[in-house]
């Protein structure tokens, strides 16, 4: 059963069809002779559509606006005069248009056409020759095998993309897979280094306890024996309350541990002075700094303000952290801690740096990107910042927390600077004034048995 887009009649039928020809023929008598043949066999197999143009040109312009509604013709019927030139450059358009579009060639005089178009190669296989006058048959036959030809291309076509697509998807669900596999693998891995760094941590954080408790004991103990004299009381007090402090900052920077590991943590906003913050950890660290033969300096080499605002716990977790690690690995020489207040542009948000540097060692080069890993290792500086204190993998984290960062430069035997910044808040009307240093003079006395663990 053939429909015939030309007729008003039909011009509700629906679009899914099999076979689309196009009768392109000069010929009115012609185009009704096709719509005759085409449309007399209603038990055959194949539905046609039928458009029809009146001339080699008029087709082009119905294969072009066909494929641009994505609606392409099978095959079309073209009358072709080998004397006439446009007609035959019109054809070859129409060939290199629509590359899977058969194409029957109408023609009185068939064996003068051109044999560089009859037997080009990507052509030849879409050209058939029909002579005219043809008979009924001849062309019912062309339409069926042709279309079908058509059709089955297409089908292949789909098939290969469709498999083509599969192949992607395979691959890509391989590709997918093997990653969920790596990352399923650093997950487990990482999950051991958590749990052997938190069984660590966990060990030294006992141990510290129970020596600074044992040492707090025995010296609380030696303060309260009767008939004790009072330079000894003195002393043992002295002693205690340092332990009592050693305790208390223990006991801080696992509450910061905790709540990072939680994702708990809420930094305060809270005014504290930078200086008086120095003053604290020169006085926590000093006595850990005469005992390894170092100096351990204060600068602020700028004027510092009065008071900023923040978390000063947090701060002084993170400077505990960094000074512990200068004093770790710095053999001999000297430990510099420093505050500034660097030159901003206008506009931007004034910054508070805290420094730390050593004439230690350093961190070799290929090493160094891993300093701030949470479970780094290595020869000579693996265990930076451990013990009761901090790790730097913690440090920069609580740095990041409080909307600041941690940085370090370093060059082997050169010693490492690490930069701690944080927002110092709004300063308007705030005072400013220079915090004077704090040397502390070198002493070559050895650790002592009693010394608390830090």
């Amino acid at each position: 059963m053939a429909r015939f887009e030309d007729s008003p009649s039909h011009a509700s039928v629906a679009r899914a069809t099999s076979g689309r020809i196009l009768v392109a023929h000069g010929d009115a008598r012609i185009q009704a002779e096709c719509r005759r043949i085409l449309a007399a066999e209603p038990s055959h197999s194949t539905d046609f559509e039928l458009a029809s143009a009146g001339s080699a040109e008029a087709g082009l312009e119905r294969v072009r606006e066909a494929l641009a509604a994505g609606r392409p013709f099978a095959l079309a019927l073209i009358e072709v005069q080998a004397t006439h030139a446009d007609g035959l450059v019109t054809l070859r358009r129409i060939l290199e248009l629509d590359r899977d579009l058969q194409v029957v060639i109408s023609s009185p005089s068939p064996a003068q056409l051109p044999e560089e178009l009859l037997y080009r190669p990507g052509w030849s296989e879409r050209l058939l020759i029909l002579n005219t006058p043809f008979e009924s048959f001849e062309l019912l036959q062309l339409a069926q095998v042709l279309t079908k030809k058509w059709n089955s291309e297409q089908r292949e076509r789909s098939n290969q993309d469709e498999l083509r697509r599969a192949q992607q998807e395979a691959r890509s669900y391989a590709a997918s897979i093997r990653m969920v596999k790596r990352a399923l693998e650093s997950a487990t891995v990482g999950a051991e280094a958590r749990s052997a760094a938190a069984a660590q941590f966990l060990e030294r954080l006992a141990a510290v306890l129970q020596e600074s408790s044992a040492a707090l004991y025995a010296s609380l103990e030696l303060a309260c024996e009767s008939g004790q004299d009072d330079e000894v009381r003195s002393a043992s007090l002295a002693a205690a309350s340092e332990r009592c402090r050693e305790l208390c900052n223990t006991a801080r920077n696992l509450s910061l541990h905790a709540g990072l590991e939680r994702q708990s943590l809420e930094p305060l906003q809270v005014r504290f002075s930078p200086g008086q913050l120095l003053d604290e950890s020169v006085a926590r660290w000093r006595e850990r700094a005469q005992a390894s033969g170092l100096r351990f300096v204060c600068e602020c080499p700028s004027p510092l303000p009065r008071c900023v605002h923040g978390d000063p716990e947090i701060v002084a977790g993170v400077l505990d952290a960094l000074v512990d690690n200068a004093l770790r690995f710095t053999p001999a020489g000297v430990v510099r801690l420093s505050a500034s207040l660097p030159v901003r542009d206008e506009g931007e948000e004034p910054q508070l740096v805290f420094s730390v540097s050593d004439s230690g060692p350093g961190i070799p080069v290929e090493q160094q990107p891993q300093a701030f890993e949470a479970f780094a290792r290595g020869a000579g500086w693996a265990g930076r910042g451990e013990g009761a204190h901090l790790s730097l993998h913690m440090a920069r984290r609580l740095a990041r927390a409080l909307g600041g960062d941690l940085e370090c430069e370093c060059s082997p035997d050169k010693g490492c600077c690490f930069r701690f910044q944080i927002p110092a808040g709004d300063l308007a009307g705030v005072e400013f004034g220079l915090h004077p240093p704090a040397p502390l003079p070198s002493s070559e006395a050895a650790r002592t048995p009693g010394e608390a663990r830090r």
